[in-house]
């Protein structure tokens, strides 16, 4: 399995994201998904990748592994944490960016005390 394989799975998986959800999001087959995402294809063209790394809230550069700091959400670690962080960035996605902006100012403010 390649990097970039590895890369869309573990973010899909921790973003409990489905195949099919993607395909609606990226107007990619499902089943070119699956072959993706498990390293039966490892040649996927450019313009996929691209709407894929949207769709899932990735970049580009971090699922060809390029930057990986460069990656929007960091997939969740193994234990407590890991199911934290995942709740948090549920939270979030629910929010509207006004909220989210909010959020970040409350945040920023309670750290700098």
């Amino acid at each position: 399995m390649s990097d970039i394989s590895k890369r869309i799975l573990e973010t899909i998986t921790c973003k409990d994201i489905s195949y099919g959800d993607l395909s609606d999001k990226t107007g990619i087959p499902k089943s070119a998904l699956q072959r993706y995402a498990t390293g039966q294809t490892e040649k996927i063209p450019i313009d996929r990748l691209e709407k894929i790394a949207s769709a899932i809230g990735v970049t580009t550069s971090f699922l060809m592994g390029w930057d990986s700091a460069d990656k929007k959400e960091q997939p969740a670690d193994s234990g407590e944490l890991s199911e934290a962080k995942k709740a948090m960035y549920d939270f979030v996605d629910s929010l509207s960016d006004d909220q989210v902006r909010r959020l970040l100012q409350i945040a920023h403010a309670a750290f700098e005390k």
